[in-house]
């Protein structure tokens, strides 16, 4: 199953429209439109937002009903998603709900990276493993080695390039909590206040 069939399998199931969702994440309707009709891989900043607008953790976009248990995944098992930035990332650990992280594998080369500075809500992770990459957060800069860590509040803008030929590295983020009626549909909590009027 795709992030985009569960993007709007999960919008249908709240009764929600891209309208709704891309309002709630800060993307556009349109980039909403090209993730679920398969046309276009979110980076994880995008998932990570999509993700909060629906009240889920990211991994319920990249598989089907997570569980709470160990999750234990051979190498090998899963493709890295290639994003528009130019690097790419396999999202670990979708098996597992109730996480309050989501960490990615990621990669990329030195000449296919897009600069592109970002920022999100909640702490980030970087574990540096292989090759070498500068990281900026901020006006800061950090040359990143293997075996570096970097850790900083995502609502900094940040962004990278890679250094090496070839960079290999651990990205965590851990989402602030979601809004309390975030991934609720309209209708619900109309109801809702409705009921409790």
């Amino acid at each position: 199953m795709t992030i985009g069939h569960r993007l709007r399998e999960l919008r249908s199931q709240q009764g929600r429209t891209l309208a709704d969702v891309a309002g709630a994440s800060g993307c556009s309707r349109s980039m909403l439109s090209k993730v679920e009709t398969d046309h276009a891989t979110p980076s994880l900043a995008t998932l990570l937002a999509i993700a909060k607008a629906l009240g889920v953790e990211p991994g319920a976009l990249m598989c089907g009903d997570a569980s709470g248990g160990t999750v234990f995944e051979p190498a090998g098992q899963t493709a890295e998603v290639p994003t528009a930035k130019g690097h790419r990332f396999r999202a670990v650990a979708t098996a597992r709900g109730g996480k309050r992280m989501q960490p990615c594998l990621c990669s990329a080369e030195r000449d296919g990276v897009v600069a592109a500075p970002g920022s999100r809500d909640g702490e980030q992770f970087v574990l540096m493993l292989e090759g070498e990459m500068l990281f900026r957060v901020g006006l800061a800069e950090y040359r990143l080695r293997p075996g570096d860590t970097l850790y900083f509040d995502g609502r900094h803008e940040h962004d990278f390039s890679v250094v090496s030929e070839r960079a290999r590295w651990l990205a965590v983020a851990a989402p602030d909590p979601p809004a309390p009626h975030a991934g609720t549909p309209p209708a619900a909590r109309r109801a809702r206040r409705r009921s409790s009027g």
